[in-house]
C-alpha cells in the first residue's frame, strides 16, 4: 500500500498526471496527488526536488536494468511492464507475470504490473497483488462489475 494512498478528503479518486511534472505541481492545489513518469521524461531525483517530498511519484520500468536502477530513485511506486502483449503501447511481446512478482518482491516501493492485463492475466499476478489496467475497463460493458472482478482475483 503506498503511504500516501487512500482518497482525497472530497472522497474522489486519487489523480495523477501522466509525464507532466509541472501540470502536476500547477494542479496540486487543485487535488492532483502526483505525477507518474515515463522512462523518457524528467529523472526522478529532479521531479522529486521540484515537487518537494508530498506529492505521490511513480516511474515505469521495462526490464531488469531499469528496476534495478530505479530502486535508489526517490519514487513512491513503480509501474512494470508490460506484463502482457497489448495494443495500448505497441507491445506484440509481454515479459510474463514471473518477472513482475520478481520485481514485486526486489522492490522497496509497491510494483505495479501494467501491459494487456485482463482478467485472465490478473489471476496470474495474485501473487503481486496489484496491477494497473486501462483496455479491460475501457473495453468492458460494466466497468464497475469487471473492476469488482479484478479487485478479487488481485486481493490475497
Amino acid at each position: 500500500v503506498l503511504e500516501r494512498t487512500g482518497r482525497p478528503e472530497d472522497g474522489g479518486p486519487l489523480v495523477l498526471v501522466n509525464d507532466r511534472v509541472d501540470v502536476a505541481a500547477a494542479l496540486a492545489a487543485e487535488g492532483c496527488a502526483g505525477v507518474h513518469l515515463g522512462q523518457d521524461d524528467m529523472p526522478a531525483a529532479e521531479a522529486r526536488a521540484f515537487l518537494g517530498p508530498g506529492p505521490l511519484l511513480g516511474l515505469s520500468t521495462h526490464d531488469a536494468e531499469q528496476l534495478g536502477m530505479a530502486l535508489d530513485a526517490p519514487v513512491d511506486y513503480l509501474g512494470f511492464g508490460p506484463v502482457f502483449a497489448t495494443a495500448t503501447k505497441g507491445y506484440a511481446e509481454g515479459l510474463g507475470p514471473d518477472r513482475a512478482w520478481i520485481a514485486s518482491t526486489a522492490a522497496t516501493v509497491p510494483v505495479f504490473p501494467i501491459g494487456g492485463i485482463d482478467l485472465v492475466g490478473a489471476a496470474e499476478l495474485a501473487p503481486v497483488g496489484r496491477a494497473a489496467v486501462s483496455s479491460v475497463l475501457q473495453d468492458s460493458a460494466d466497468p464497475a462489475r469487471t473492476a469488482g472482478a479484478l479487485r478479487a482475483l488481485l486481493s490475497p
